[in-house]
């Protein structure tokens, strides 16, 4: 939006003489409101405190300077230096740390092929750094260290920036490239510090001991008192990996905190500074607050194929940011609503990178894959958020509404699949999606297997099968809820009867999605026959005492497993209270936010879309 501004005034100034011509006056009018209407949201934002917004019709006169309103104005703008000083750190304490420091560092050549592949391959996502000036800082950060110069190890915030491009570095380079890496204490010491993970000198290992260190650093620059620059960058970087470390609650307060940093030290103002400094305050800026339907000029000269990539996401993040509801509250038309936008946006995607061309950079691949994989991602959340309600629908070809759905999740695995970038794989996202990909097919399975063919069923069994084993080769510390989940809706639609497909309902499906979410309710049932009492003895034509009944001579509850058809109503009824399973379901409500069920949820919350079907 502001370079847009900066194209105007370009276009409006930098011509000798001013036409007056209808379009041109349109053009400058629109011009002076835009940018008026952008300083006083800036101020607004920024600094509501301050904030005197102008108004170009109807000015409001200046309240008495003797009333009260006025008096409480002046007094709360002013700087009276109320503030407390921190606590001087103990000078040994402080040294200890920077020793320790030191002690996890990579030796000098393993931190230069680090830091290399850090900027060159991941550059691009976080785009914290300069390339050229950290190279600078980096030589003479070592230089020092090498020269017993304590001091360098006191810039703690860059330092901090430092680990974090070696957090991220480490964790997406392979185990190949990374045999027989030396930290630098190896050099003189052969007794491993405690510092050092337990997890010892493999990626993940290490990118943990540099992830909790860049931490630390952050810390000892006081980082919550002194907003700095460096703090917005350790934070931009450590995004890559912190859902990835099961750190999800952790980035999304950092995230928040590195937002209001960068407004206090100005980076999301408009201003007189180069297109890269311009480009990284995009990653910062605040959500939109013009609307598009201000722009009214149609500007003759189309935008540069530089910025496509960047556009699509913006549409693809705006359609998921105004679209944020309930799926209670989506009506069929909404949905279908967003499906249109969806096509539109896809309509007008960037077209894939030629690989037999060395015109772009290697990561444009990995760059349109994950684009793909962004709006496939959020198609796919809308097929899942349609599921109650093609259920609800009695035709019998309703179940054709989600054939496109299982045709988007093939897309995801056959992508992953395929693609033999080790970096790609990596990314959290593409887990995300994999996940996405294989739970949609697994409930698409339980609920509509009656209505698939044989060979359909087949398919989609290999391909959750698939996504599963995918998920199994993750290093990815969120994998391990990503694949419970995915194994226990596989056992389900093994092990539901056909005679009881045709009554997957509503309120079955959000007992199902219950079953695979709570361990404590799944490892209670223990055997086939409880599973399928609890899922459908409240549905019509689900008699407990005739429908479930086992084989002649089969124990239907054996006393090994310690669970009868009592003990299940008292699960229902009782032991799980307190996370209100026992409360009966309505029509609206469908599963729980799966943030208060697992530990590291983060990875299925876009596959099982929690918030949609709260």
């Amino acid at each position: 939006m502001l370079n847009m501004v900066s194209a105007l005034d370009a276009g409006t100034e930098g011509q000798g003489t001013v036409t007056t011509s209808p379009e041109s006056s349109n053009i400058v009018r629109e011009n002076q409101s835009l940018k008026l209407r952008i300083r006083q949201l800036e101020l607004a934002l920024s600094r509501p405190e301050l904030a005197k917004l102008e108004t170009a019709s109807s000015p409001v006169p200046p309240p008495d300077p003797q009333s009260s309103d006025r008096i409480m104005s002046d007094f709360q703008t002013q700087a009276f230096g109320f503030s407390v000083e921190p606590t001087p750190k103990i000078a040994n304490s402080t040294r200890l740390r920077e020793n320790s420091v030191k002690l996890i560092l990579p030796a000098r050549r393993w931190s230069e092929r680090i830091i290399d592949f850090s900027l060159v391959q991941l550059g691009w996502v976080h785009y914290a750094v300069d390339d050229t000036t950290f190279r600078e800082e980096h030589n003479a950060f070592w230089d020092s260290l090498i020269e017993h110069e304590e001091e360098s190890l006191t810039n703690h915030g860059w330092i901090s920036v430092y680990l974090g491009l070696l957090t991220v570095g480490v964790y997406f380079m392979s185990e190949e490239h990374l045999h027989g890496i030396q930290l630098l204490y190896e050099n003189f010491s052969h007794q491993t510090p405690s510092t050092v993970s337990s997890l010892g000198k493999n990626p993940y290992g290490l990118a943990r001991t540099w992830y909790e260190a860049a931490l630390r650093e952050l810390d000892l620059a006081d980082y919550t008192r002194n907003p700095a620059l460096s703090t917005v960058q350790t934070i931009a970087i450590l995004n890559l990996v912190q859902k990835n470390m099961g750190e999800s609650t952790r980035e999304y307060i950092l995230h928040g905190l590195a937002v209001n940093v960068a407004r206090l030290i100005g980076m999301d103002h408009a201003g007189d500074t180069s297109n890269k400094e311009r480009g990284g305050m995009t990653i910062w800026s605040r959500p939109v607050s013009i609307h598009p339907g201000s722009f009214t000029t149609v500007m003759g000269t189309p935008p540069s194929p530089h910025i496509e990539y960047h556009k699509f996401m913006a549409r693809i993040a705006t359609i998921a940011r105004n679209n944020i509801t309930p799926a209670k509250e989506l009506s069929p038309g909404a949905l279908q609503a967003c499906f249109e936008e969806v096509d539109n946006v896809c309509a007008c995607f960037p077209p894939a990178p030629n690989d037999s061309t060395h015109d772009d950079p290697l990561w444009n691949t990995i760059q349109h894959n994950l684009a793909l994989n962004c709006v496939e991602s959020w198609r796919l959340a809308l097929y899942v958020a349609m599921l109650p309600k093609v259920l609800d629908d009695s035709s019998p070809s309703s179940h054709t509404a989600l054939d496109p759905g299982i045709i988007t999740a093939k897309q995801i695995l056959q992508r992953t699949y395929t693609n033999s970038n080790p970096v790609y794989h990596k990314f959290w996202s593409v887990n995300s999606a994999v996940v996405s990909a294989g739970i949609f097919l697994a409930l698409d399975l339980i609920c509509f297997q009656r209505q698939r063919s044989p060979i359909q069923i087949s398919e989609q069994k290999d391909l959750v099968a698939l996504s599963l084993r995918m998920i199994e080769q993750s290093i990815a510390e969120t994998r391990h809820d990503g694949i419970l989940v995915l194994r226990r809706l596989t056992h389900l639609y093994e092990t539901v009867r056909p005679a009881y497909m045709s009554r997957v309902d509503r309120s079955v499906l959000a007992k199902i999605v219950r079953l695979v979410a709570f361990p404590r309710l799944w490892n209670s049932l223990t055997n086939t026959d409880a599973i399928m009492r609890f899922l459908f003895q409240d549905v019509p034509g689900g008699d407990p005492g005739s429908s479930f009944s086992s084989p002649p001579g089969s124990d239907l509850y054996p006393a090994q497993s310690g669970l009868c058809f009592s003990s299940i109503s008292q699960v229902q009824s009782g032991e799980f209270d307190a996370w209100g399973l026992s409360e009966p379901m309505g029509e609206e409500e469908m599963v729980p936010y799966f943030g208060q069920v697992f530990p590291s949820a983060e990875l299925i919350n876009l596959a099982l879309m929690g918030d949609l079907w709260k």
